[in-house]
């Protein structure tokens, strides 16, 4: 039922195409046109100090907001953590 909801409201706020990708080894809709940054945004962790990778290749943080899902994307976020 959530995956359901989810779409319908990803159709009514984007009113577009709704693209499949794997997130952490898990599937996820997100909408045609969504960057890495909307993505953050949509998980509540922009700001957070972590790494993105699609498809086994870094994407940088300057290009956050620019860098476009595809069908498919196998997307890995990893969230950084300090030490000594």
């Amino acid at each position: 039922m959530f995956i359901v909801s989810r779409i319908v409201y990803l159709k009514r706020r984007f009113k577009g195409v709704i693209l499949n990708i794997i997130l952490n080894d898990e599937s996820r809709t997100v909408a045609e046109n969504c960057t890495v940054q909307q993505l953050l945004a949509d998980m509540d962790i922009v700001g957070q100090r972590l790494a993105v990778e699609v498809n086994e290749e870094i994407v940088p943080k300057s290009r956050h907001d620019s860098f476009v899902f595809s069908e498919g994307d196998k997307v890995e976020i990893v969230h950084a953590i300090g030490g000594g």
